[in-house]
């Protein structure tokens, strides 16, 4: 799961949709949706021509069960639909509805779930869909011979998953099965408090297997070799130009789908998107620049979106390093800095500053976890010790050896060679001279160079960055357990926090689950400082005034299933 989260910085794609926890712990039944109750109100007379021009990058494959990228999963989000899908709520969270699947129930035991799947579903080339296709899809994902970069997602949770990814079993024993055409159904190892939230998931949206036995390799690298089951099909896709996507006229609730064309222009260049919004020939753009933030702000035909997103920077530490091996300078330098001041003069204010691992964007329940769980940490250890300089001294004195900080140099990465990567760095550095008197020495690299350094324990200092695919504290959490984490070659060790991570995934009562996670978060951060969270990113998106029903979230790859246009040319 690393190869989409290491890309996760300030500059995070904007996405969609917008996501909560449904809580399977305690519902065990989906009430089915029709038309009727699905049906979006609208406001205003569509204008007759409804095409949407945007911009974004050009994905690697638009195969769902291969991809691993937000460039690859959000023209996915148009083009495919899973067993559920988020819809924005008033609350500026969102709620997981039905998709495919009109309704699912989990048994009393939390091991089983059984999906019912709509009876309307069709390809996009009018076939109808059934639960073989999930099961096809899901099998597909999951088996490793076909090498997806998601393969492991089910490990763990799903029967037999670990096993056949080891290939200690044949794929036909996972856990996952049509029982009829319409009927699908999910064993699961042990219960899993966040199952759900796999189930919208890009990589498990469905393809057919017909389709995929037709074009081999090729599959969703060209336009006329993707059957999809969304809300719009690819008519036309020009490399490195654009894509154009049409309105899927076999979609269950195209009653919804108001938008008759979208164009994807493919604008590398970060001023040429911007001078094509200021333009006309985009109707969105999401903006990182405050000089062409503060200039889209007088537009009075505008509406700016600025909303904290999912994506946390941090610093990851080697504990090979006897320095850091220590706590106490650990702690000195999560404490030496100002997160605020990094807002302000470097981000161009778009971020939050953390304190914590999980942002507010996570739920549990509906509930934000930080609601749940004070985890404001890194405040805490500030109160404790109001001289970060004193600490870091008591550090060096436990450590022995060299006692003049001024005489100390270590490396720190970035996982980016940018301007803005250098930027960042470069603040870091100098707040850790003033406050701490130690030298750094900037190395900057492209982000898969920096983390095979770092697991192969060639550093002091990374700057990482880590984006989570769903909404549960685990998908921050998970990187750090010591056994099977990202990060496990660090050198952090800490049982207790394996433990309670694992409890709280396989809990189903949500106030527990959230007092575990909390625990694991304690440990983590404050216990220990194994890493040092800094701030969380936010999407800055402009998009005109006659783009209605738009709403953006933090989770999710959206369909625009609902969005349509009203007074383009007024």
């Amino acid at each position: 799961m690393k190869s989409k989260k290491v890309l996760a910085s300030l500059l995070a794609l904007s996405v969609l949709a917008s996501s909560t926890l449904l809580g399977c712990g305690n519902k065990e039944e989906a009430k089915p949706a029709n038309k009727t109750e699905n049906s979006v109100e609208t406001t205003g007379e569509k204008d007759k021509d409804q095409t949407y021009n945007v911009c974004g990058h050009e994905p690697d494959t638009l195969d769902p069960n291969l991809s691993s990228s937000d460039t690859a999963w959000r023209p996915q989000g148009f083009l495919y639909e899973g067993l559920t899908r988020y819809t924005p709520t008033e609350d500026g969270l969102g709620k997981i509805d039905p998709g495919v699947a009109e309704k699912w129930n989990m048994s009393k035991d939390g091991l089983k779930y059984t999906f019912n799947i709509r009876k309307d579903a069709k390809w996009s080339d009018g076939k109808r869909l059934t639960a073989k296709d999930f099961e096809y899809s899901w099998k597909r994902a999951v088996d490793p011979k076909n090498g997806a970069p998601y393969q492991a997602l089910f490990n763990g949770i799903v029967k037999n998953a670990t096993e056949v990814g080891k290939n200690k079993k044949f794929i036909d024993e996972l856990g996952i099965k049509a029982i009829d055409d319409y009927t699908f159904e999910v064993t699961l190892e042990k219960p899993c408090g966040y199952f759900m939230e796999l189930t919208y998931f890009p990589v498990l949206k469905p393809v057919r297997k017909d389709v995929i036995d037709k074009h081999g390799k090729k599959y969703g690298t060209e336009a006329d070799t993707i059957v999809g089951n969304g809300a719009y099909t690819l008519k036309e896709w020009t490399n490195k130009n654009k894509m154009t996507f049409v309105k899927n006229e076999n979609y269950w609730d195209k009653e919804n789908v108001f938008l008759s064309t979208m164009n994807w222009k493919i604008i590398r260049d970060e001023n040429a998107r911007m001078q094509a919004y200021q333009t006309g020939e985009i109707d969105s753009v999401f903006v990182v620049d405050g000089q062409w933030i503060e200039k889209f702000k007088q537009d009075t035909e505008s509406i700016y979106d600025n909303t904290v997103g999912n994506s946390l920077d941090y610093f990851i530490l080697n504990f090979k390093n006897k320095y850091f091996a220590n706590e106490k300078i650990r702690k000195a330098m999560a404490i030496s800095f100002s997160r605020e001041g990094f807002i302000d003069v470097v981000a161009n204010g778009l971020g939050k500053a953390t304190y914590g691992l999980i942002p507010d964007s996570i739920t549990m329940g509906g509930t934000p976890y930080t609601k749940l769980v004070d985890n404001k940490f890194i405040k805490k250890i500030m109160d404790e010790n109001k001289d970060p300089k004193k600490l870091f001294m008591e550090g060096l004195k436990e450590v022995g050896g060299e006692q003049d900080p001024n005489k100390l140099t270590f490396r720190i990465y970035t996982r980016g060679t940018s301007e803005q990567d250098k930027q960042e760095a470069e603040y870091y550095s100098q707040q850790w001279k003033e406050n701490l008197g130690i030298n750094i020495k900037l190395e900057q690299m492209d982000y898969n160079i920096m983390y095979k350094k770092i697991e192969a324990g060639d550093f002091d200092i990374g700057l990482a960055g880590w984006s989570a695919d769903w909404n549960d504290p685990s998908a921050y959490l998970d990187n750090h357990n010591s056994d099977t984490g990202y990060y496990k070659t660090v050198g952090w060790v800490n049982k207790k926090f394996n433990t309670a991570l694992l409890k709280a995934k396989e809990t189903m009562d949500m106030n527990e689950r959230a007092k575990l996670y909390g625990e694991a978060e304690k440990i983590l951060i404050y216990d220990d400082t194994a890493i040092i969270p800094i701030y969380f990113g936010m999407t800055s998106t402009f998009r005109k005034k006659y783009i209605k029903n738009y709403k953006t979230g933090s989770f999710g790859f959206g369909d625009l299933k609902g969005v349509y246009i009203s007074g383009r040319n007024k």
